[in-house]
């Protein structure tokens, strides 16, 4: 194995447990799409959520921001119900 094949695999095995380490919480929208969210993320998710709710279903202004909320959270959405997904739980001491 050469240095960068080394370097390369020590830092996709560093990504992968970083990306494993992030938490979350389970949100769902008004649709009922179940999404997994980052916790630094939550306060911003929620609050898109709220705006959407306030807005006319389907006008302009909602399209948009519905347009905006599934670029910004599309890649957390959940592909099926929580309960077909294996959970790690922590036990909340740190």
């Amino acid at each position: 194995m050469t240095d960068t094949e080394y370097e390369n695999m020590k830092k996709w095995k560093d990504e992968t447990l970083s990306r494993q380490k992030k938490l979350g919480k389970l949100r769902q929208d008004d649709d009922c799409h179940w999404y997994f969210i980052p916790e630094n993320q939550l306060d911003k998710f929620d609050s898109f959520l709220a705006k959407l709710g306030l807005l006319e279903f389907y006008c302009e202004e909602w399209e948009e921001e519905n347009s905006k909320f599934n670029n910004v959270f599309g890649e957390y959405m959940l592909n099926r119900h929580p309960s077909c997904y294996l959970m790690t739980m922590d036990d909340g001491q740190d």
